[in-house]
């Protein structure tokens, strides 16, 4: 037997993906799934039976199709039917029913079938205790999960608020030798207030709002692209979130404080804006991105 899947354009294809049509897509499919088997079973997600009985008629080779769109009760019950060779069966709605369809083949090698639905109540179908234990096992990790990803933001949240000032902090890991660390938009905008301003009516200043609304879906590789100096860092043999709200100015310029304690030419320059910006700006997460357009807007 070879099973082929077939679904139609409604919804739109997610990114990265295309859906070609049913029709088009069983023409070039069952024949190659009817050279490896002898019964080629269709299943398929199209929402009008006017449309698989035409995958039925020009799509030669299918033995049956099980289209699994029901959605109504109205729906539910729809009777099978032939469209010339090719059986087509419905599932039925909200899953209230299992359809059965049995294959028998004889002595001369052709098949006929057998369908029923079976009633999905106690009498018949008896609850399954591992399975239950299986779905609430799922459904409370799944309920952890949200949990964790909530705590973890309002804990960043918190944290990263605190770190934000509209002084300049002083530094002397100039002096020191050490790394320089994370200053903020706002100490830059001691200097450079046209460049803090052009920053502040951006998208940038505001690339963590659209964290909160997503709590429940919130993990910290989200700070890459939504934060600044975002990693992962563990003191004190806990994990903790380091890293400023908003895409600020060191996140493409790098950390600033030997900059504010000396300042001095040479910091700062981004050699690569379109490497730069395709860092976050990828063809999955913004699919429309106009490199020049949005350089246009906050280019200093």
């Amino acid at each position: 037997m070879a099973f082929v899947g077939l679904t139609e354009s409604k919804p739109a294809a997610p990114t990265g993906l295309k859906f070609s049509d049913p029709v088009e897509a069983a023409r070039r499919t069952v024949p190659e799934a009817r050279k490896a088997a002898d019964l080629v079973v269709v299943l398929a997600k199209v929402t009008s039976q006017v449309e698989i009985a035409r995958i039925a008629r020009e799509a030669p080779g299918i033995d049956i199709i099980i289209d699994g769109n029901a959605s109504s009760l109205e729906d539910g019950f729809t009777p099978p039917v032939f469209a010339g060779p090719t059986l087509i069966v419905f599932t039925p709605y909200e899953t209230r029913m299992i359809g059965e369809l049995r294959v028998y083949r004889n002595a001369q090698g052709t098949f006929t079938t057998k369908q029923r639905f079976i009633t999905l109540d106690e009498l018949l179908v008896p609850e399954d205790p591992a399975a239950k234990q299986l779905v609430a096992a799922a459904a409370s990790a799944e309920s952890e999960a949200r949990s964790n990803s909530k705590k973890l933001l309002e804990d960043w949240l918190a944290s990263s608020r605190m770190r934000v000032t509209t002084q300049p902090p002083r530094s002397d890991s100039s002096a020191t030798g050490s790394s320089p660390t994370f200053v903020t938009s706002a100490a830059c905008s001691q200097c450079h207030i046209d460049q803090y301003l052009k920053w502040a009516n951006s998208a940038h200043a505001h690339a963590t709002d659209p964290l909160p609304p997503r709590e429940s879906e919130f993990e910290a590789s989200c700070l890459d692209c939504h934060a600044t100096g975002s990693k992962l860092a563990t003191v004190a043999g806990k994990l903790e979130l380091a890293g400023l709200q908003n895409v600020q100015c060191e996140q493409c310029h790098g950390p600033g404080s030997n900059h504010v304690a000396k300042p001095g030419k040479g910091y700062g320059r981004v050699a690569e804006i379109k490497t730069t910006c395709g860092t976050c700006h990828t063809s999955e997460t913004s699919p429309n991105f106009d490199l020049p357009a949005a350089w246009a807007k906050i280019k200093h």
